[in-house]
C-alpha cells in the first residue's frame, strides 16, 4: 500500500511538472506575439474587396437634431490566425 501511494505521488508530481512546462511554453509564445511582429500591416484596395463581396447592406444612418447625418468608422485588423483585433 505504501509503495502504491509513493508511486501515485511520483506520478502526480511528474504530471504536474509536465503540465506546468507546457503551460509556460504556451505563455511564452503569446508574449512573443504581443511584443509585435516585424510584418507591416497590409492595406487592401477597395476594388479588391468589392470583388470578394458576397452581400452588401446599405445602412440607414440616424439624423441628429440639426439634420446632419451621423456616420461611424470601423477599423479591423485580420490576422492569419483568424482573430479579429479591433
Amino acid at each position: 500500500m505504501t509503495i502504491f501511494l509513493a508511486l501515485l505521488l511520483i506520478a502526480g508530481v511528474v504530471f504536474w511538472w509536465r503540465w506546468n512546462r507546457g503551460w509556460e511554453e504556451l505563455e511564452t509564445g503569446l508574449k512573443a506575439r504581443e511584443t509585435g511582429s516585424a510584418e507591416k500591416p497590409v492595406t487592401v484596395p477597395a476594388e479588391a474587396i468589392e470583388k470578394l463581396l458576397i452581400h452588401r447592406v446599405e445602412p440607414i444612418y440616424p439624423r441628429t437634431r440639426g439634420g446632419k447625418i451621423c456616420k461611424g468608422l470601423l477599423r479591423s485588423t485580420l490576422s492569419w490566425d483568424q482573430m479579429d483585433r479591433w
